[in-house]
């Protein structure tokens, strides 16, 4: 068939960078939490955030550029984002608090010093603005566009995307609670990577996923704002 070899290199592209997130996690915080398993941490990260730009260059011949800023889509993020962060905060008051051991969350946020309000609010910052643009920039711009071309198919691209968004949450989010937890939370981190792909499809801009993700990680962050500090 005159696609395949676009979905070869779309087959490849996905498992060379897929694992990588999952591999930082599992070494950053499960296997070695100390200089070397940042290192790894570190490296996953610039070849989850590097290899989409090499490959749009070097592979698709294509010229970098920047996603323009478009309002499209924005409004429908926003509410897609307010909708899931009110499911997120009312699941966390409803069963979160009696499943979560506090003293095993605080111990952790102590070991990586995201006990101290300047740490935790600088990391906020981050994840919110910059990780949240970075990961919509990876897996709707990248990854979801890779699983269309391999998949020739807008809903199942959608859902093989978010499965590979999810896969090192799960890992990360084992590293911190019980199954329960992780259970739950990966199931919402699934449905949040789905709705974000549906946003990318429907719009073709990063910006309407973006703002709805950065709101969501908003409520997320001021939740564990409540565990850490009260």
């Amino acid at each position: 068939m005159p696609d395949t070899p676009n979905r070869l290199r779309a087959l490849l592209v996905l498992l060379l960078i897929v694992p990588a997130p999952t591999i930082g996690v599992i070494a950053g915080l499960i296997v070695n939490d100390g200089p070397m398993g940042r290192i790894i941490w570190g490296v996953s990260k610039a070849w989850l955030f590097g290899l989409p730009i090499l490959w749009h260059v070097y592979v698709d011949r294509e010229r970098p550029t920047w996603p323009q800023f478009r309002r499209d889509g924005l409004a429908v993020g926003a509410s897609l984002g307010i909708a899931i962060s009110i499911m997120i905060i009312g699941a966390y008051l409803l069963i979160g608090q009696n499943w979560i051991d506090q003293a095993v969350v605080s111990k952790k946020a102590e070991d990586l010093g995201l006990n101290r309000v300047v740490l935790y609010v600088a990391g906020c910052v981050y994840w919110i603005t910059i990780n949240s643009l970075l990961e919509e920039y990876v897996y709707r711009w990248f990854i979801f566009r890779q699983c269309e071309v391999l998949l020739r198919h807008g809903g199942a691209a959608m859902l093989v995307s978010a499965a590979c968004f999810t896969l090192h949450h799960v890992f990360a989010l084992n590293a911190w609670f019980d199954w329960k937890i992780t259970l739950a939370g990966s199931i919402g981190v699934f449905i949040g990577g789905a709705v974000w792909s549906w946003c990318y499809q429907r719009y073709r801009s990063i910006w309407s996923p973006y703002i709805s993700h950065a709101i969501v990680d908003i409520a997320v962050f001021a939740i564990g704002a409540w565990m850490f500090f009260g």
